[in-house]
Parts: C-alpha cells; sequence; structure tokens
C-alpha cells in the first residue's frame, strides 16, 4: 500500500516537473522575438511590408519633388542673369586647353585660320561667314525688346546673328588688313583710309569682347634652359561647344546678299545680281578725307 502511495506521489511529481518545464519552455517561446515574428499572422506581414513601401515611396516622391524645385529655381535664377538668346539652349561648356606659345588649341584645326591666304584657310573662314546671318522670329525680337524696325525677309521671319559671329567677323577682317597686298590690292586711297577705321573699330570690339568675357584662367611660367625669357605654360579654358552652336546657325541661316532678300522699305533692294563684298565694307555715311587720318 504505501509503496502504491510512493509510486503514485513520484508520478505526480514527475507530471508536475514535466508541466514546469512545459510552461517554461512556452514562456521562453513567448519571449523570443524570432518567434514571435514567425507566429504572426500573414496578413500581418503582408500589412507591414506594404506600411514600409509606401513610406520609401513616399520618402523618394518628396526628394525628388524638391530636386525638381531646386532645379526650377536655379535655371530660374540662370535665367535672370542671362542675357536673352534664342541659341542659349545650344550652350554647353567645357574644358579646353591651349598651347603655351601661340595660343593655339590641341585639336589641329587652328591652323586653317592662320598663315598664309591660301585656298584651305579661305575655306574655313568662308564656312563661318555661310552661317553668320540667321532667321529669327517675332518672339525673339520681342524678347530683347527690338521689333520696331527690324528687317524682315520675304518668306518670314528676320534677320539676326549672333555676337560671335561679328566677332569672328572682327578678327577675319583684322586678317586681311593685314594681308592687305593680297586682299585689297589696287585699293584707293580713300578706301586704305576707310579700311583702316574698320581696323580700329574691330580692335575695339575685340578689347570689348576680351574684358567682357573676363576669362580668369590662370597663366604661369616656367624657366627653359636654353632661353633667357620664361616660356608660358599651356592654359585652360572655359570653353563653349562650337559645334552645337555653328549647327544651330546652319539650320537657320539665311543669304542676305541673294538678290532681293534684303528689300529696304523706301529706298529697295540692297544686294542686286553680280553684286559682291565692296573694298570699303563698314563705310561710314560722311564723306572722309584721308589725309585728316
Amino acid at each position: 500500500m504505501d509503496h502504491d502511495k510512493g509510486t503514485h506521489f513520484d508520478d505526480n511529481v514527475s507530471l508536475l516537473s514535466s508541466r514546469d518545464n512545459v510552461d517554461t519552455t512556452d514562456s521562453l517561446l513567448e519571449k523570443s522575438p524570432s518567434s514571435q515574428r514567425r507566429s504572426l499572422p500573414a496578413w500581418r506581414e503582408h500589412i507591414c511590408f506594404l506600411s514600409c513601401t509606401i513610406t520609401g515611396f513616399i520618402f523618394l516622391l518628396v526628394l525628388i519633388t524638391v530636386l525638381i524645385e531646386n532645379n526650377k529655381r536655379l535655371k530660374s535664377q540662370l535665367r535672370e542673369s542671362t542675357i536673352y538668346s534664342p541659341a542659349n539652349e545650344v550652350l554647353e561648356w567645357h574644358s579646353v586647353e591651349w598651347a603655351s606659345a601661340d595660343g593655339e588649341s590641341r585639336d589641329g584645326a587652328h591652323g586653317d585660320y592662320v598663315g598664309e591666304p591660301r585656298p584651305v584657310l579661305e575655306k574655313a573662314w568662308g564656312d563661318i561667314f555661310d552661317v553668320m546671318n540667321v532667321r529669327i522670329s517675332e518672339e525673339d525680337l520681342r524678347a530683347v525688346e527690338r521689333l520696331e524696325g527690324a528687317v524682315a525677309l520675304p518668306d518670314g521671319g528676320y534677320v539676326g546673328s549672333l555676337n560671335i559671329f561679328h566677332e569672328l567677323h572682327c578678327v577675319w577682317w583684322m586678317y586681311k588688313f593685314v594681308h592687305a597686298d593680297h586682299y585689297f590690292e589696287g585699293a584707293t586711297r580713300k578706301q586704305h583710309a576707310i579700311m583702316k577705321i574698320h581696323a580700329h573699330h574691330c580692335l575695339n570690339i575685340l578689347r570689348q569682347s576680351a574684358m567682357c568675357h573676363g576669362d580668369v584662367g590662370l597663366i604661369t611660367y616656367n624657366w627653359n634652359p636654353d632661353v633667357l625669357k620664361p616660356d608660358a605654360t599651356a592654359t585652360m579654358h572655359q570653353c563653349a561647344n562650337w559645334d552645337r552652336i555653328t549647327e544651330w546657325a546652319r539650320a537657320r541661316a539665311v543669304n542676305i546678299t541673294k538678290p532681293g532678300v534684303l528689300v529696304h522699305p523706301n529706298l529697295g533692294t540692297v544686294f542686286k545680281e553680280g553684286d559682291k563684298e565692296e573694298l570699303a565694307v563698314g563705310m561710314p555715311p560722311v564723306e572722309i578725307d584721308p589725309d585728316s587720318l
């Protein structure tokens, strides 16, 4: 009898111990975060994932909105600080290194524009001036407040040109002035006097342009062991993409020397058949005494 009681008691103790172990294990499992995650219903996991996704999307949307607004603000500031030109849309800037001795770029094309008069040089400059004059719109003229008295084209639009082409015209004119014996052979004293006035005009345009652009790129000097004076080093310049500018101009180019293109409203056709650029380009509207120059 006592033996049975002892056995029954031991069984009860074992049962209680087993239950305690189960309770303890359950308690530990409940405290385990990984167990809690595993025990989350599937719909709650989907909600958590969806909430995180929406939050991330909203953050990205806000960030993109801020960047877009900043970009608009910067563009607006740039427009306010830049004079209007229909060619502003093609401006693209990059750094270019010029050689030290003569200011030439390293692209090899510079040689076509300098040196003695020759066909390849004539073509290089001619290609520039083929696109010098362009067709512009009434909106362009209104933007710069120059619509009144503007020179209209017979097939629509108005005549215009970009400043850079005027500056290049002046470089070309100075080149021809240096080589006057080639380009102006047989010119009269009066014509030479007028060309001298034009040369001074071009020198002043180029001076103003250089001071206006204000290229502050740094020039340094190095000693050459065989030369007394130091050499200037290669220089870096911030340059516009010339190809993009000429492509823009070529798409709008107009030949104003073609008869019937330029017609003065009171005085008639400017260029007639067979007309060409005269020696005295830029002749002032007053008589000039060559001896007074």
